[in-house]
């Protein structure tokens, strides 16, 4: 074997390995902070042994610490580790005053999710210490992100694109494969960049890392703990095959390069909202479905523009005309499924960032698919009666689908950093005990031991469902006498409306009403009466939009 084709060996077993060993990773949803021990602005008589807390799903510790009211750290918990719970013990026996605890953990799709609570031991103070800020610095890292993988996606575009585009084209691959080979090598060196860039990015994004003090250290081993690491090497070693593939013997190279290009398509799968989707079993195959024939047909943009620069671009673009609409069609049904399973509800696609850039998108598409309609019905078959002119209009319309494309692949991009309607479900599914019908807010909160979730849908100004489920062993074999609702609005000037809540099902209790009428920040404060002497109270600001 030659040195070239040992390396194209290597890169192709490092892309499919670390490809194989993601399709084996365990998926789940986006993380969701269900309940803290203690709980926000609970006032404990003693100090407790430990801080806690609980998450719908294994999470990677970032860190936790708890500091004093001076801003003094007295704990932190050691980053690594994958758990759903967890607990953070404190030195001794805490004095009476005030705490903050702050949190910063990642997700299985990738993504950071921190906050801060604060408790007091031994009384209530007057006036509650400010939480710290969160995500300082993570939302521009997120901005860079999403330009950094909207390059990405171009860069794999274009290289599978024409890549393929050369192996459709039968008769016309000598002609085509020297025209495109530096095209090819700069975007295969643009996507080995910007996938060794995501890691870093992912990295600030992690640890929320300040740009002047930003060590490429940290955020490298940061970035590499995360599944956009595996990503990002499967995707450089498949871009290096791909382009050493094309500098194999004659019968050979036409369709080797397309095949490892198409395989690193596939490493998108790899992370992200789709591949952790409790039913990822489905929406990985409908993913894939629809990324590969988009790309490959925003790639083949460049190639059939530098083919109808020359004479012989009639019979390419004749062709392709008649091969693309097979793979439009694939793509079309496939985006679709994927919005539905990733939107689930009208409010979702309407009232939510991610639904609303889902939107744009469709637009464009749509305005692409129309373009693609006169290219194939109407300026093709001109080639053949008139094709110096054919030519040159299509040229100008493939050059508006392709800035089309760009601009899809853009909004593709922010929708990766842009946690889905789905992911709002988790929580208020928790508390409901089964999926619910509409996105909505949901919070865990734990009091004497015992753990409650409250979870509002669609929490939206007017008619919503409150709902509190009482889970853990905390409340095994205890039947409240009542559970009652107080909700005040106090910038709105509302005071509180006092509501009973029934009982729906086995510690579960709901009630459906107007009562949030008004948008902003709700305090529902929940009453749990045990017997005539005890009860259980639990306190969540939820936001209504």
């Amino acid at each position: 074997m030659t040195a070239r084709q040992i390396l194209l060996a290597a890169c192709l077993c490092l892309g499919v390995g670390l490809g194989a060993a993601l399709s084996a990773a365990p998926a789940f949803a986006h993380a969701v902070l269900l309940a803290t021990e203690p709980a926000d602005r609970a006032v404990v008589e003693s100090a407790p042994a430990s801080v806690s807390l609980r998450f719908n799903e294994p999470v990677q510790l970032v860190f936790v610490r708890v500091l004093d009211a001076s801003g003094r750290v007295i704990a932190e918990a050691p980053a690594g580790g994958d758990a759903a719970q967890i607990a953070l013990p404190l030195p001794g026996a805490l004095p009476a005053g005030n705490y903050l605890v702050t949190y910063r953990v990642l997700s299985a799709d990738a993504h950071a999710i921190s906050g801060t609570l604060v408790f007091a031991v031994g009384a209530a103070p007057e006036q509650w210490p400010e939480a710290q800020a969160q995500d300082r610095y993570a939302p521009t890292w997120g901005g860079i992100a999403a330009v950094n993988r909207a390059l990405h996606f171009l860069a794999l575009a274009l290289v599978a694109g024409a890549t393929a585009f050369v192996a459709l084209m039968k008769g016309q691959a000598g002609v085509l494969r020297p025209l495109l080979r530096s095209p090819v090598g700069v975007a295969v060196l643009l996507g080995v960049v910007t996938a060794v860039a995501a890691v870093f990015t992912q990295g600030g994004i992690v640890l929320d890392a300040p740009f002047a003090a930003a060590r490429l250290g940290d955020m490298w081993s940061a970035g590499m703990a995360t599944t956009q690491s595996r990503q990002s090497i499967a995707a450089a070693a498949l871009l290096l095959a791909t382009w050493q593939a094309g500098w194999l013997p004659r019968a050979r190279a036409v369709w080797a390069p397309t095949v490892i290009a198409v395989a690193a398509l596939a490493t998108l799968a790899a992370t992200g909202h789709v591949v952790t989707a409790a039913t990822h079993w489905l929406t990985v195959p409908v993913l894939l479905a629809h990324a590969i024939p988009a790309l490959l047909w925003v790639g083949s943009f460049v190639p059939l523009l530098l083919a109808l620069e020359g004479r012989d671009g009639s019979q390419a673009a004749l062709r392709f005309a008649r091969i693309a609409p097979f793979g439009l069609f694939i793509l079309v049904a496939a985006g679709l499924a994927l919005a539905f399973l990733q939107v689930r509800t009208w409010d979702g696609l309407t009232g939510t960032a991610y639904g609303q850039a889902l939107l744009l998108k469709a637009v464009l598409v749509g305005a692409l698919l129309l373009i693609a309609a006169i290219n194939r019905w109407r300026l093709t078959p001109l080639l053949q009666s008139a094709p110096d002119a054919a030519r040159a209009a299509l040229r100008r319309t493939i050059a508006i689908e392709l800035a089309l494309g760009v601009a899809i692949l853009a909004i593709t991009a922010v929708l990766a950093q842009t946690p889905p309607p789905r992911s709002q479900l988790a929580a208020t599914t928790e508390a409901h005990g089964h999926d619910a019908a509409e996105p909505g807010y949901a919070v865990g909160a734990v009091a004497q031991g015992k753990t409650a979730i409250l979870a509002v849908v669609p929490a939206r100004a007017g008619r919503n469902t409150i709902t509190v489920a009482l889970r853990g062993g905390g409340w095994t074999d205890i039947t409240p006498l009542s559970v009652t609702a107080s909700l005040s609005n106090t910038a709105a000037g509302i005071e509180p409306i006092v509501r009973d809540l029934p009982r729906v099902g086995p510690g579960i209790y709901e009630l459906t009403g107007p009562e949030l009428a008004v948008p902003g920040e709700w305090t529902v404060k929940i009453d749990v009466l045990l017997n005539d002497f005890d009860r259980v109270t639990y306190s969540a600001p939820i936001p209504v939009q």
